[in-house]
């Protein structure tokens, strides 16, 4: 099992619709919602909180978008090595490459997630 899978996207629809998916696959009891990366950071990755081993992040979202959050990361929680898998809408090359350079980044995957692009989180759960 996935110790924890952190969902992050503004759109509370996409977060209900991805929640189901996941939960449906049975790889974690323990799925967390956030409507953008600051949330993130001031409610799940404190040094109290269970480490999500699988983040879904997506790019374009208020506060603090998906760039903005793996910069972040990467510069105040260098202790922190999650595999990070961008969820998103966007279809531009420059996001694919941009997400490719980046070594949190696991994989791209547009939107929406279905049951068959989660099949790897089967293997990584086992």
């Amino acid at each position: 099992m996935i110790k924890r899978i952190l969902l992050i996207d503004d759109d509370p629809i996409q977060n209900l619709i991805n929640s189901k998916m996941i939960q449906k696959i049975e790889v974690t009891d323990d799925l967390v919602v956030a409507e953008n990366g600051k949330e993130v950071f001031q409610k799940y990755l404190t040094n109290d909180q269970v480490v999500p081993e699988i983040i879904f992040l997506d790019i374009n979202m208020p506060v603090m978008d998906g760039w903005e959050f793996l910069d972040y990361l990467s510069l105040e929680r260098n202790e922190l090595e999650p595999h990070i898998y961008m969820l998103t809408s966007s279809v531009s090359p420059e996001d694919v490459k941009r997400s490719e350079s980046n070594h949190l980044v696991k994989g791209f995957i547009t939107k929406p997630l279905s049951l068959e692009k989660l099949q790897f989180l089967k293997k990584t759960a086992v």
